[in-house]
């Protein structure tokens, strides 16, 4: 980048990172790659006018992947665009609620990786504590797979065949397994849950009774919420064996509330 000329930058800027929005402002103002290296946070908001936190770190971290490229832990972050992160990811979580705001904040890998509950709050309109879960559980599993889309892709594309790694289901395949196990009437309940593989095998406080509050199901269907039980733990704990740690052994007490 430190030798970057002025069409380079904007070519990056406008292409590569997916922002044309500034590509006026930025060719006005930042006429070469040296020169973006070395604009502070304050500096790069005023020479490309960005009122938009969001988007004035999103610029921050591609700038210094670009300084320092092989420091990168997960290069293949920055392939997760926004268009898909709001569009497919955000959806498939169970969370398509949120979409306008992951798009409109041009949310991509790298802002992934280091979102914070406070910005979800502030910036991306998430309040429910479950739906910060739902999210950052989301972002550990992409940083299991080191970020790479493909492989996520072709483990869900795998898992439609039998109810197996449940780690990487989406929200709709969670709802599939549900009413595979006789739990139609309830099913649906988990559309916009959050409740997707990862937050059932991640979490160590997610258990049954947390699943039978998103879907529905009152206490006093002790019977469905007891076959509910074995069902989900059938599933669950091989899932969380495979991951070995804490999670492998945790307490069945535990709960964490879907509300």
């Amino acid at each position: 980048m430190s030798t970057w000329k002025a069409n380079q930058v904007l070519a990056w800027l406008e292409i590569v990172i997916n922002m044309p929005m500034y590509g006026k402002t930025c060719s006005e103002n930042v006429k070469s790659g040296k020169v973006l290296l070395g604009l502070s946070d304050s500096e790069l908001g005023s020479a490309l006018c960005i009122t938009n936190p969001m988007h004035r770190k999103k610029i921050r971290l591609a700038i210094e992947e670009q300084r320092n490229p092989g420091e990168a832990k997960y290069p293949k972050s920055c392939r997760l665009d926004h268009t898909w992160i709001a569009h497919r990811w955000i959806p498939d979580l169970g969370l398509s609620q949120y979409k306008c705001e992951f798009e409109n904040n041009l949310v991509d890998g790298r802002i992934l990786n280091i979102l914070s509950k406070k910005e979800m709050e502030k910036h991306l309109n998430i309040h429910r504590k479950f739906h910060h879960a739902s999210v950052l559980h989301a972002v550990e599993l992409l940083r299991r797979l080191n970020f790479d889309k493909e492989v996520l892709i072709e483990r869900r594309s795998k898992s439609e065949e039998g109810d197996t790694d449940p780690l990487v289901w989406t929200n709709e395949r969670v709802i599939k397994w549900v009413q595979s196990i006789d739990l139609e009437e309830y099913a649906e309940n988990l559309k916009d849950s959050g409740v997707h593989g990862a937050i059932l095998v991640l979490e160590p406080q997610f258990n049954a009774d947390t699943l039978a509050t998103a879907l529905g199901i009152p206490p006093s269907k002790s019977y469905i919420r007891r076959h509910l039980k074995t069902e989900l733990e059938s599933l669950v704990k091989p899932a969380r064996a495979l991951l070995g740690g804490p999670l492998a052994g945790k307490s069945k007490k535990t709960s964490t509330s879907s509300q």
